[in-house]
């Protein structure tokens, strides 16, 4: 019997998660399995049994899905749907998919078990957070009972906004600033009251938690995405905003650092809840002659629009309604583009007249990275303190000729910059095998693995059929690969996909 049991555990061997994906706040001892099941994240898919697969369901959700859609796109999914469901009713019973939801349940039960704790996602980087239940209860508190940003209200607002909402919308399409199936897709019905969320920011002091505000069927949710996207084409060309760590490391190359210069990160202090709606509404007034390129809205109405929007920042939490009274929500689809036009306000504002040039500036969202000698950074600080009292920065000085920045680690050497992608410079060579037939897919990526899995899986989701083979494999198929047991098997300096 022990033989036996240990060829089990050989043949049914568990998925290795590194530590570092889960993080434990508690004084509490996690069991090894419960974090491991912990560390897949809350969008992790578990395997669906055949006799839990519910056909009409998923066609009758399916048919939903692709209303919008054109003919050839419809037939396509439903034979991609058609493909998956069929290769599922005839597929033999997993083993590892058995023990998958085996420690599932086992993790779940832990946690009924352990009610004083909650899970978490972090602010950043996509790691599973655990909590004291009371600590984070206290320090949400903290966040919502700040009578600078939040009040109380009495009653739900969310009928009457909606009312606002789609009386604005039918006055642009009686204008004729948009058509009529416009007009039909941007409104909203039977809407419901936004949702906050806190994520811990656990590369800070203290563990401050960043309140997220999710407007998913809220009442302004289409509205903001659609005046969104028409501000969004102005700030796309700011010569100091970058997009992401891929576009930091092309635009830093060749960058040199004084010799009496040392490298220094800015962040602000909370950036959503402190953007002046007033300013934002004086930028959008100062810089109509661009925006007007891209709508057929006036600029009072448009002014308007984006001021109701950013006036109806409320939401839901434990059975009590808030409004926000300052700043934007952090999870509204127009608010990062509202924030990123404050932001390259103040620089051309501020950079531009200070009495020092700096050797570059970059900025991610609300983190900036750059150089300045150091008996000048107190009055870079205060320059950018001085821009508004609600706008407030704070820094970090390099530590060992080294300071972090998005996904890289920046080394201050002989006048240079050398980059550290956190220890990732070269290429991971990871294996993953298709259950539902012989095929193997060999990629490269210098990202974190779980995030290039979850890149997999969105594409695969999102029907991406020429990102890559193992997507095109899947979709083509209808075939499942087994992402929980990917391996790296090697490292290369180059990036080639094989299937």
């Amino acid at each position: 019997m022990a033989k036996l049991n240990i060829l089990k555990k050989q043949q049914l061997p568990q998925p290795k998660i590194p530590e570092n994906w889960v993080v434990n706040l508690t004084g509490t001892q996690i069991p090894h399995d419960v974090k491991q099941s912990l560390a897949f994240g809350p969008k992790h898919g578990l395997p669906c049994k055949k006799h839990d697969l519910s056909v009409d369901e998923i066609i009758a959700s399916i048919e939903t899905a692709i209303l919008g859609k054109n003919t050839m796109v419809k037939d396509k999914i439903r034979s991609n749907v058609a493909c998956l469901i069929n290769n599922k009713m005839a597929s033999k019973n997993n083993k590892k998919d058995d023990l998958e939801i085996k420690e599932f349940k086992k993790a779940n039960e832990y946690l009924k078990q352990h009610n004083d704790l909650i899970v978490t996602k972090a602010d950043k980087g996509n790691v599973t957070v655990i909590m004291n239940q009371n600590d984070y209860t206290d320090k949400s508190n903290n966040v919502l009972y700040d009578k600078d940003t939040y009040q109380t209200l009495n009653k739900d607002p969310t009928k009457k906004i909606e009312k606002q909402i789609n009386d604005t919308i039918n006055l642009w399409q009686q204008k004729k600033f948009i058509d009529s199936q416009t007009a039909k897709n941007l409104k909203i019905h039977n809407s419901l009251p936004p949702k906050i969320y806190f994520q811990p920011k656990i590369h800070k002091t203290d563990v401050p938690l960043r309140p997220i505000v999710s407007n998913i069927n809220a009442p302004t949710y289409k509205l903001s995405k659609f005046c969104g996207s028409i501000l969004y084409n102005i700030i796309r060309n700011s010569q100091y905003h970058v997009k992401d760590t891929w576009s930091f490391v092309n635009s830093i190359k060749g960058k040199i650092v004084p010799t009496d210069h040392v490298l220094i990160s800015l962040d602000i202090i909370s950036l959503f809840t402190n953007v002046p709606t007033k300013l934002v509404m004086s930028i959008i007034t100062k810089k109509w002659p661009e925006i007007k390129k891209y709508t057929n809205i006036n600029k009072k109405e448009f002014i308007e629009a984006t001021k109701l929007i950013l006036d109806s920042c409320y939401f839901i939490h434990n059975n009590q309604f808030f409004k926000q009274i300052f700043g934007v929500a952090m999870g509204s689809p127009m608010n990062p583009v509202v924030a990123n036009l404050v932001l390259e306000h103040l620089e051309n504002k501020i950079i531009n007249n200070f009495p020092f040039k700096l050797p570059f500036y970059y900025r991610y969202v609300d983190d900036i990275i750059t150089a300045v000698r150091q008996d000048q950074i107190t009055t870079l600080l205060n320059k950018f303190n001085s821009f508004h009292p609600k706008i407030q920065f704070t820094y970090e000085e390099e530590k060992n000729n080294k300071i972090n920045f998005l996904d890289t680690t920046l080394i201050n050497t002989n006048n240079g910059i050398i980059l550290d992608w956190f220890h990732k410079d070269t290429w991971s060579v990871y294996r993953m095998e298709c259950k539902d037939c012989h095929k193997i897919y060999i990629g490269q990526s210098s990202q974190n693995l779980k995030n290039r899995i979850s890149g997999h899986r969105s594409k695969i989701k999102n029907h991406d059929f020429d990102s890559c083979a193992l997507a095109s494999h899947s979709l083509d198929s209808g075939h499942n690969f087994d992402f929980e047991n990917t391996t790296v098997i090697a490292t290369e300096n180059n990036c080639i996909d094989y299937l």
